[in-house]
Order: structure tokens, then C-alpha cells, then sequence
């Protein structure tokens, strides 16, 4: 009976060096060295041609300030017009013709409204006195054959009657009154005031946009230049294999790097203007028994600057980066 030849044993193959596996904090690590390195390197090629570099941060800094200097100013008018007196104050003028004793029913009838907290009267003849301290004109005034002047009563709402809607539904039920000739609301001033600040926010806002596309158009001109100045060394790194991504990654740093040295001297321009003017303005305010200061940029305004005009940075590389780069594929 034949015997069975043995089994052979398989044969192994070298297929070459395998592929190492490498864990998520290895490539983690790897990362961010590659970026700490790389925001360094960028930052040193921009000390390098500090006079570029200053001009552009000037450039972006002025440009940035002009809004953000617009916002300050429009901060200080609203927190100086939340000092005055905002409460709404509503004067009567009566006909000349109503008598003394009408005068006393209708102050009687109006404070027995819920809607009035406070009644100031000034009679014909205090008026006439104040008018005559003030305009100067005493002996002119004492050969007029009566008193032109009317009386006034000045009426304080209640807190719930105090806001713009509240006071003007209790005007018109004040200038429904008979006795009364001219019903006026003086806190239309604020009414003014507000139309004009959101006249200036709106207009801040403008600026904030046309300006920050400024800003963007000089960042990217910026990093277009420093893109055919290394046009070459961009050439020889795609053909080693490097991926845009890569050679990407400077060219969003120094963008990064411009815009946030353009925030910081917007801050320092916003000091600096702030500091000139606070002296003039505090006595100015104490011409008028103020002690006023001006409000300058809080740390997380300043810091808010500072993370728009590197985001404005970062972007306007990237497009510029994102244009250029594909145009200088290797052949």
C-alpha cells in the first residue's frame, strides 16, 4: 500500500513593510505641534518685514476703529441721556377766560386720577414773576394791561403711566379737557433722542460691514503677494506630496496674525482718542454739576474686537488662499 507523500507547509510571502497603526492621541499630538509650529514660523516671517507689517496692521486697526469708535461714542449718549431725567412730564396750559374757581375743580378732579402721582400748579402771576427774572424785560412787561401768560399745571404720571405709550394715552385724555388749550409732553425729547441713536446704530452698522469687506480685501491682497512671493517653494512641497491642506495652513495664520494685530491697534486708537477727549468732556460736565466720565472699551468688548478682526483675518486668507492656490498645481 502507497504511503502518502507529506503535507507541504505553506509558503510565506514578504509583501513589504506593513502599515503601522497609529492611535487618535498620536495624530492629536502631531496636530497641534504641526499648528504651534507653523503659527510660529508665520509670525516670524511677518517680524521679519516689520515695515509691511505695521503699515497693514495700521491699515486694518484704522479701519476697524471707525466703526468701533462710532459704537463707543453712541454707548456714551445713551448712558449720559440715562442720567438726565427720563420720567415723562406732562404740562397743562389753561385758557385765559377759565376763572379761579374752575382752576380749583380741575385740580381737584385731576388728583383723583389713578393715573397721576404727583400736581405742581404755577399760577398766572408766578409765571409772569419768573418770566420777568429771567428775560430781563421787567419794566417793559409791568405797562401791559394784563397778564398774557396762562396758568400752568405740571402733572408727574405714575410709573405706569411714565413710559412713551402710558404718557401719550394720558395726554390725550388731558387735552380732552375743557379748561385746558394746549396739553404738552415733555418727554418727546427722548423720543428724539432714541429715533437718532438707532439712527447711528443703524449707520454703525453700515460701517461695521463695508468696512470689515475693506478689511477682507486687504488681508487677502496681503496673503495674494505672499502667495507668488513663494510660489516656488509652494510648487516643490505639492510634489513631495504635501496636501493643500498643509500648504494652506501658513497663509491662514498670517491672516489670522494680521487681523489680530489690526484689532489690537484699533483698541489702542480707541484709547488713545478716548484719553485726548476725557479731559475737555469731564469739565464740560462739571460746568453742568456732573461728575461724567467717559466709558471707554470694556475687557469683553475689547476681547470681542480682537476675535472679529482675527476671524476677519483667518477668512479673507482663506479665500484668497482657497483662489490662488489651485493655479499652481505641479505639471
Amino acid at each position: 500500500m502507497a504511503r502518502q507523500a507529506p503535507a507541504k507547509k505553506p509558503v510565506k510571502i514578504d509583501t513589504g513593510a506593513s502599515a503601522s497603526k497609529v492611535n487618535i492621541k498620536t495624530r492629536l499630538d502631531g496636530w497641534i505641534k504641526d499648528h504651534r509650529r507653523v503659527s510660529k514660523d508665520s509670525f516670524k516671517r511677518l517680524m521679519a518685514q516689520p515695515i509691511n507689517s505695521i503699515v497693514t496692521w495700521l491699515v486694518i486697526g484704522i479701519a476697524l476703529a471707525l466703526p468701533v469708535g462710532l459704537y463707543v461714542a453712541l454707548g456714551n449718549v445713551q448712558e449720559l441721556s440715562h442720567r438726565w431725567d427720563g420720567d415723562a412730564q406732562i404740562s397743562l396750559f389753561l385758557h385765559q377766560r377759565v376763572s379761579a374757581q374752575s382752576e380749583q375743580r380741575l385740580q381737584q378732579q385731576l388728583r383723583s386720577w389713578p393715573e397721576i402721582e404727583s400736581l405742581h400748579i404755577i399760577s398766572k402771576e408766578q409765571a409772569l414773576e419768573e418770566f420777568q427774572a429771567i428775560s430781563g424785560f421787567a419794566d417793559v412787561l409791568q405797562h401791559l394791561d394784563h397778564n398774557p401768560l396762562p396758568t400752568v399745571i405740571e402733572i408727574g404720571p405714575t410709573p405706569q403711566f411714565s413710559d412713551v405709550a402710558g404718557a401719550e394715552k394720558l395726554l390725550k385724555k388731558l387735552q380732552a379737557l375743557p379748561p385746558v388749550e394746549l396739553a404738552k409732553l415733555d418727554l418727546q425729547w427722548v423720543q428724539r433722542l432714541t429715533a437718532m441713536l438707532e439712527v447711528g446704530q443703524r449707520l454703525a452698522l453700515g460701517l461695521v460691514i463695508l468696512l470689515s469687506m475693506g478689511v477682507l480685501l486687504v488681508i487677502g491682497n496681503t496673503i495674494r503677494l505672499e502667495i507668488e512671493n513663494r510660489r516656488d517653494e509652494i510648487i516643490v512641497t505639492k510634489l513631495v506630496g504635501a496636501t493643500d491642506a498643509y500648504v494652506r495652513r501658513p497663509f491662514l495664520y498670517t491672516g489670522l496674525w494680521y487681523g489680530l494685530g489690526g484689532g489690537f491697534i484699533a483698541s489702542i486708537i480707541i484709547a488713545v482718542g478716548l484719553a485726548i477727549l476725557n479731559k475737555p468732556v469731564a469739565t464740560l460736565a462739571g460746568l453742568y454739576q456732573s461728575d461724567y466720565m467717559l466709558l471707554g472699551l470694556s475687557f469683553s468688548d475689547m476681547v470681542s474686537l480682537w476675535m472679529m478682526a482675527g476671524i476677519l483675518g483667518f477668512f479673507g486668507a482663506w479665500f484668497s488662499v482657497s483662489k490662488h492656490l489651485d493655479a499652481m498645481e505641479p505639471r
